[in-house]
C-alpha cells in the first residue's frame, strides 16, 4: 500500500492547496524549526481519522484551521486529501487509487469523503484496518513518539504487535458485533419482561374481546329495531304533518308579512341611520366652528384685558405726569418771578452804572479813590450775570421739560385715545361674536335636541324590529314545531291507512275476505269475491257510549 499525493489545503500553516507527491523510492521533508515539517504528518494523521487534539498539537478543531496572517484573512475550511495506490488490489474496493480526504469547519463540523463521496469516519476505519495504515498504527511515527513506544508497557506493546499483524480490523468487527449481540440481548430480555408482564392480563383482555364481540351483536340488533321504531314514528308523524299543512301556510303567510314589515323598518332604519351620520357630521362642524368662535373670544379677551392693562398703566402714567408737573410749574413760575427780580436789579445797577459813567470826567479824581468800591461793585455785577446766566438755564432747561412733558403728554393722550378706540372696537366685536356665539349654541342646542328625538326614534324603531323579530323567531319555531307534528301525524296516517288495508285488528279469515274483495281482476289472475262491501265495524256509526255494547 503506497501513498500516491497528499493535498493538503487550510490546515494549519498551508493557507494555499498545497500538494506533496511521493515517487518511488525515499522522500523526506527537511527545513529549520518551526518551518511545518510535523504538521505534514500531523494532517495525514487528522485525515485518516485523528479525534484527540493533543496528538494534533491542538486544542479544538478551529485550531487545525488557518486563522490568517498579516497578508492574508483567515480561512472557514480546512481539507486534506490522502491518495492511496490500490494498483495491487489491497483493498477490497473496485479503483486503482483511492482518494481518502476530511474536511473541518470552524463550527466544529467535519465531513469524511471516499472518492468524492460521503462516508462515515467508521467506514473509512474498516476499509483501511487490514493494511495497518490507521489513525493509530504503526505506520504513523510522530515527533517524540520512538522514545513513548520504547518506554511502553508490554500490554501496551500488544496493540502496536496486533496493528502489524492486520487483526486490529478483525478486533473492531468483533468488537461490533458483541456491542450489537450485547444490545439484541438486553433488547430479548426486555422483551421476556414485558411478555411476563402481559401474559397475567390475556385472560382479562380476552373476555373483553368477547364481551366487545357480544356488544357489536346487540348493538346491530338495536340497529335493526330503531331503524322499524323510527319508520313507524316517522310514517306517523307524516300523517300528522298533513294535518298541519294548512296552518303552516297560513304561518308562511304571516311570516311573509313580518318579512315585509321588517324590511320597510329596515329601510326606514337605514335611512335614519344615514340622516344620523349627517347630522352627526353637521355637528362635527357646528362643534369646530364653535371651538373656533371660543378661541376667537378668548383672543379678543385676552386682547381687551391686555389693552385695560395697557390703558390703566397710562392712566397711572398720565397722573403721575400730572402730578409731577404741578410742581414743575410752581418751580418754573418761582424761577420767572426770581427772573424779573434779577433783571430788574440788572436794570438798576446799568441805570447806576450810566450814571457814573456820565460823572467820570468829573469824579476823576474820585474814581481812583473808589476804584476799590468799584472792583468790588464790578464782582457783584459778575456774579449778579453768572447768577443771571444761571437761571436763564435753568429756566431754558424748565421751558425744554415743560415741552417735553407736554408733548408726552399728548402722546399719551392720543394713545389712551387710540386705546379707547381699540378697546370700543374689541367690545363691539366681543359682543358681535357674543351674538354669532349664542346663535351657534342655540342651533347646536337645537340639532342636539333633534338628534335626541332621532335616537328616541331610532330606540323606537328599534324595539319594534327587536319585538317582530322575536315574533319571527317564535312564529319559526312554532312552524317546526307544525312540521314536526304534520310529518308525526303523516306517519300516522300511512300507518293506519296500511293497517286498514291490511286488515290488522280483524281475524284471519275476515283479513282474507276482504283482501280477496280487494284484489283487482287481470288476465292472468281470477276476479276477486263479488258482492263484499266491507266490514261492519267500517259501515256503522255508532255514539260514543255505545262502542263497549257493539263491540260485545
Amino acid at each position: 500500500m503506497l501513498i500516491k499525493r497528499v493535498a493538503i489545503q487550510g490546515f494549519k500553516t498551508f493557507a494555499k492547496r498545497t500538494e506533496f507527491i511521493f515517487d518511488p523510492g525515499v522522500t523526506a521533508i527537511v527545513g529549520p524549526n518551526g518551518s511545518g515539517k510535523s504538521n505534514v504528518v500531523d494532517a495525514i494523521r487528522w485525515c485518516l481519522g485523528e479525534q484527540s487534539f493533543s496528538l494534533l498539537r491542538s486544542k479544538k478543531t478551529s485550531d487545525v484551521i488557518f486563522s490568517g496572517s498579516d497578508k492574508k484573512a483567515r480561512l472557514g475550511m480546512a481539507q486534506v486529501s490522502l491518495f492511496l495506490d490500490n494498483s495491487q488490489g489491497e483493498l477490497p474496493i473496485d479503483f486503482a487509487e483511492i482518494e481518502i480526504s476530511r474536511r473541518a469547519y470552524r463550527d466544529g463540523d467535519n465531513e469524511y469523503l471516499l472518492n468524492g463521496r460521503r462516508v462515515r469516519l467508521q467506514d473509512i476505519t474498516e476499509l483501511l484496518a487490514q493494511t495497518g495504515l490507521g489513525k493509530r498504527t504503526y505506520a504513523l511515527i510522530g515527533q517524540g513518539l520512538i522514545d513513548r513506544i520504547l518506554s511502553l508497557a508490554p500490554e501496551e506493546l500488544r496493540g502496536l504487535f496486533e496493528e502489524a499483524a492486520g487483526i486490529t480490523g478483525y478486533q473492531s468487527k468483533r468488537t461490533t458485533t458483541v456491542r450489537r449481540l450485547d444490545a439484541a440481548h438486553q433488547n430479548l430480555t426486555r422483551v421476556q419482561d414485558i411478555v411476563s408482564e402481559i401474559s397475567p392480563r390475556l385472560g382479562y383482555l380476552k373476555r373483553q374481546a368477547d364481551r366487545a364481540r357480544e356488544r357489536e351483536q346487540i348493538a346491530k340488533d338495536l340497529h335493526s329495531l330503531l331503524l322499524e321504531w323510527y319508520g313507524y314514528h316517522w310514517h306517523k308523524t307524516i300523517g300528522e304533518l298533513r294535518t298541519k299543512h294548512a296552518a303552516v301556510e297560513e304561518l308562511k303567510g304571516k311570516v311573509a308579512q313580518s318579512q315585509t314589515e321588517l324590511e320597510t323598518i329596515g329601510a326606514r332604519i337605514a335611512a335614519l341611520r344615514t340622516r344620523q351620520g349627517e347630522l352627526r357630521g353637521e355637528v362635527g362642524g357646528l362643534h369646530h366652528r364653535s371651538s373656533e368662535l371660543h378661541r376667537q373670544a378668548e383672543a379678543l379677551s385676552k386682547e381687551l384685558a391686555v389693552a385695560q392693562e395697557r390703558m390703566r398703566q397710562i392712566q397711572a402714567r398720565r397722573e403721575a405726569a400730572q402730578q409731577e408737573l404741578a410742581p414743575l410749574r410752581l418751580q418754573l413760575e418761582t424761577i420767572e418771578a426770581r427772573m424779573g427780580e434779577t433783571q430788574a436789579e440788572i436794570a438798576h445797577w446799568q441805570a447806576v452804572q450810566h450814571e457814573r459813567a456820565a460823572a467820570v470826567s468829573e469824579l476823576q479824581a474820585v474814581v481812583d479813590a473808589r476804584q476799590q468800591d468799584r472792583n468790588r461793585l464790578l464782582q457783584d455785577v459778575t456774579e449778579t450775570r453768572s447768577r443771571l446766566h444761571a437761571r436763564q438755564n435753568e429756566a431754558a432747561d424748565l421751558k425744554s421739560r415743560h415741552r417735553q412733558l407736554e408733548e408726552r403728554a399728548a402722546e399719551i393722550a392720543q394713545e389712551v385715545g387710540a386705546q379707547r378706540t381699540a378697546h370700543a372696537q374689541a367690545e363691539t366685536e366681543a359682543q358681535t361674536h357674543a351674538a354669532r356665539l349664542q346663535q351657534q349654541e342655540a342651533e347646536q342646542q337645537a340639532i342636539v335636541a333633534e338628534i335626541a328625538e332621532l335616537r328616541t326614534q331610532l330606540e323606537a324603531i328599534s324595539t319594534q324590529v327587536q319585538t317582530q323579530r322575536t315574533a319571527l323567531e317564535q312564529a319559526q319555531q312554532r312552524r317546526q314545531v307544525g312540521d314536526r307534528e304534520v310529518d308525526r301525524l303523516q306517519t300516522r296516517l300511512d300507518l293506519l291507512a296500511r293497517l286498514h288495508r291490511e286488515g290488522a285488528g280483524y281475524a284471519s279469515g275476515v283479513r282474507a275476505v276482504i283482501q280477496a274483495s280487494a284484489q283487482t281482476p287481470t288476465p292472468q289472475s281470477p276476479p276477486g269475491l263479488q258482492g263484499i262491501v266491507g266490514a261492519v265495524a267500517s259501515l256503522i256509526k255508532v255514539p260514543a257510549h255505545l262502542d263497549k255494547a257493539i263491540e260485545t
